[in-house]
């Protein structure tokens, strides 16, 4: 009896468990779990995109938070790498970020021959998700004479792509069409035409500038139809895809400004079988999702739904069309991003001239509750080194969700109007379906495997111990402050979120119970797990770009001089060097509102947790490591923020569980408010900054020299130094060679005061007119890209 019942058991819970694994998940949860984690956007600002060799690739890095639309300050470590057109690596470095951007150099020296190379960014965390997220730009060098290489005969390919995935019979379909050669450039044409099996002209056709368009047919069923097309002597001729004799066409009109027009169009025989079906249209973007009924009637061959623009998302939406949850049309659909016109506020003026320089003051909003990191490149007017193919706002709220590669995406941005909607949307006809796969959201987990990368992790430990110690110190870096360290059993330690420099010298001291350094054989090692991820799988490498004819240019050798000029910052003149690291290390604001770690707050609270909490500025909780969270006092908006935003030395971290252990003795000093100055509506709960000791406190003895009671260790990994700007020395800024591909200035980091503005010197070239390339973020994450051209500055 027993057995049976325990068979009996085992059938119902076999059978239970098979009918749950065969409850299908619907396309609204498959969506909100595969993009249940934030995705990063990057962007990367050059300050030219061709270079001459001697120079150095200057760039700026944004990173964006898909899901939030805002900067995006989950990693620090942003890996650079740059390949030549065989995909072949030729460098590789790690860059240090702060708030949502990082700023660095390449050096173009001789190694890298004259050619088209690729400059890709990426974060470790993209490693978790199967479409690619980092971000490439296309660069030339000109090192002496270019390659010969015999021309390949251009080849065209003219694509027919129907909207929503495919083409019905006996019914309108709207059919977009793209013309391109295999250097992946469009080529634009005014003579088109369909045409029947009979010969007769169905429609005709032409395309925008960029090679694409659509036109509108009713194919009978059976009959198969050509596009025939006409440029430059020469003629295509193609066929249509064939029409499916059963099925539902889509036709989307986008240039409504209060509603999307969706027209779904069927044929009668497909009609007899839809009526009793249920279809629902799901609005998608990131992890968020909507959904509307669509029913057809028995007499409607053609079912018109109107969406309210305000149901649509801001940026790129994915309309998809189901039926039973499975995904049978789908069409991109752009909707204006409504943020702050900060570009129509931007204003650009030379404010004075001293000693061969010209201080540019740059104005944009006054709003104190914002921040914005903008970075500008100065260029002589007519420059032919500088022709970027996007621009910030491309790159961020459109390229991501598409598969294809996008031609002059920046085009779609810039002083828009009514055509440049209309070419978006031709533009998004033509890419097809999203990046984002249904197949995908629907079968692959998403649970990350891959770390937002913050530094490194330092494994350490005293070998042959004599002494008493029971501490480790670690003296201060340039990116990272001293620690004490308490140490295990077996003397060895571990320091996470640590930033040392390439080749930088990491000196630790073992610590008597006195107090006192003394030196002692030690083992250390830098530890990341970061995933490198081959160039083939970042971007395709048949793109040619032998259309594009690297000039052959010789670099005289007296181009460059001698002499380096470096510029002076606006900000920081008559200052002291040691006032100038002291100002560039804490803001001004937050050194002269914080407060200084004595030696008798040490004694009195000791660690930095025992200290917040003392304030009574913020609620403190705390378990364990996994479990400590910092809550504001006072109430804000429901659907604010609850905790303040915490920054350690400048670079923000999302867990709080950083400072469980972390010794108020390691601390220079504290700020601490309750309204989230300087980071706009993030900061509603408030902030907390926390700047690292650089100097041990009076209590630790004080050493006769660092190398007699320290071990140290050469970082072979890091993170590249940073470099202020140089010019690299022209020697004439009137030839006609700096005038086509030298460059002014590169301004990285742009800072605003309260009024505003922001100010910064550039050589006084002696042109006559120079123009401006600005790229930029707010806190709020407007986007800021904006072309302005000074005129007049020295008149002839």
């Amino acid at each position: 009896m027993n057995h049976l019942l325990r068979l009996f058991v085992l059938l119902f819970l076999s059978n239970t468990m098979l009918a749950q694994n065969e409850v299908k998940i619907t396309p609204e949860q498959a969506n909100a779990s595969y993009f249940e984690f934030p995705r990063e956007t990057l962007y990367l600002h050059l300050n030219k995109d061709t270079y001459l060799a001697g120079e150095e690739i200057w760039f700026k890095g944004y990173a964006y938070d898909q899901q939030s639309q805002r900067p995006s300050f989950n990693t620090t470590n942003f890996n650079v790498e740059l390949f030549d057109e065989q995909g072949k690596e030729v460098y590789d470095g790690l860059f240090l970020g702060y708030e949502g951007s990082m700023k660095g150099n390449i050096k173009v020296d001789s190694t890298l021959t004259s050619g088209t190379y690729y400059l890709r960014v990426s974060t470790n965390w993209m490693n978790n998700f199967l479409e690619d997220e980092s971000y490439t730009k296309r660069i030339n060098i000109i090192n002496g004479v270019a390659k010969d290489e015999t021309t390949k005969k251009i080849q065209y390919d003219f694509q027919l792509l129907p909207e929503g995935g495919h083409l019905v019979a006996d019914t309108k379909n709207t059919v977009g069409f793209k013309l391109i050669n295999t250097t992946g450039r469009s080529v634009a044409f005014t003579e088109g035409s369909i045409v029947d099996d009979q010969g007769k002209t169905i429609t005709t056709f032409s395309s925008n500038a960029f090679g694409i368009g659509k036109f509108c047919i009713t194919p009978r069923q059976g009959v198969r139809y050509r596009a025939r097309i006409a440029f430059n002597k020469r003629a295509i001729e193609t066929l249509l895809p064939k029409a499916k004799s059963k099925g539902i066409a889509m036709t989307l009109n986008n240039l409504f400004e209060e509603y999307l027009a969706i027209e779904f169009n069927t044929n009668p025989n497909t009609l007899k079988e839809i009526v009793k079906k249920d279809y629902e249209l799901m609005i998608r973007q990131n992890h968020q999702s909507k959904k509307v009924k669509v029913k057809f009637m028995s007499n409607q061959t053609k079912k018109e739904v109107a969406i309210d623009r305000a149901k649509l998302y801001s940026g790129v939406n994915t309309i998809t069309l189901f039926q039973d949850n499975t995904p049978i049309l789908e069409r991109l659909v752009y909707n204006e991003i409504k943020t702050q016109e900060y570009n129509d506020n931007f204003n650009l003026v030379v404010e004075s001239r001293e000693n061969d320089s010209l201080t540019i003051a740059i104005s944009t909003s006054t709003d104190p509750k914002l921040n914005f990191d903008m970075s500008v490149s100065v260029l002589p007017t007519n420059t032919k080194s500088y022709n970027p193919e996007d621009d910030i706002r491309s790159a961020l709220w459109l390229k991501p969700y598409l598969k294809g590669y996008v031609e002059n995406s920046k085009y779609y941005f810039h002083q828009v109007d009514r055509k440049k909607r209309y070419d978006l949307d031709l533009l998004l006809i033509t890419q097809g379906w999203s990046k984002y796969s249904w197949n995908n959201i629907f079968n692959y987990n998403s649970i990350p495997q891959y770390e937002f990368n913050q530094g490194f992790k330092v494994v350490g430990k005293f070998q042959n111990v004599k002494e008493d110690i029971r501490q480790a110190y670690i003296f201060p870096t340039k990116n990272s402050g001293s620690r004490i360290i308490d140490l295990k059993e077996d003397n060895s330690f571990q320091i996470d979120n640590f930033f040392p420099e390439k080749n930088e010298k990491i000196r630790v001291a073992a610590v008597m119970p006195d107090g006192s350094f003394v030196k002692n054989g030690m083992y250390l090692q830098l530890q990341s797990n970061r995933f490198k991820k081959s160039f083939s799988q970042s971007v395709s490498l048949s793109m040619n770009t032998e259309e594009l004819g690297l000039p052959n240019i010789q670099i005289p050798q007296e181009f460059f001089s001698d002499e380096v000029e470096l510029l002076e910052e606006v900000v920081i003149q008559g200052k002291t060097k040691k006032h100038i690291r002291e100002r560039s290390r804490i803001p001004k604001y937050f050194l002269q509102n914080s407060v200084e770690i004595t030696k008798e707050l040490v004694f009195m609270h000791f660690s930095v947790l025992d200290y917040i909490e003392s304030t009574k500025k913020f609620i403190v909780f705390r378990d364990n490591p996994s479990n400590v969270f910092i809550r504001a006092r006072r109430p804000v908006s429901v659907r604010g923020p609850v905790s303040p935003i915490l920054f350690i030395d400048d670079i923000p971290y999302e867990d709080f569980g950083i400072l469980w252990g972390y010794n108020l003795i390691d601390v220079e000093r504290i700020y601490m408010d309750q309204i989230g100055y300087g980071v706009g509506g993030r900061g509603l709960a408030g902030s907390i900054r926390i700047y690292t000791r650089r100097e041990p406190l009076e209590y630790f003895k004080k050493p006769e020299g660092v190398d007699k009671v320290s071990s140290y260790y050469v970082a072979k990994r890091g993170f590249e130094p940073t470099k202020e700007y140089y010019n690299p020395g022209y020697s004439n800024y009137l030839d006609p060679l700096f005038v086509d591909y030298g460059a002014i200035h590169w301004q990285p980091n742009l800072q605003f005061d309260r009024s505003g503005t922001g100010r910064f010197k550039i050589p006084d070239t002696g042109l006559e007119n120079i123009q401006f390339f600005v790229e930029g973020m707010a806190s709020d994450g407007s986007l800021i890209s904006k072309q302005h051209i000074l005129k007049n500055i020295n008149p002839n």
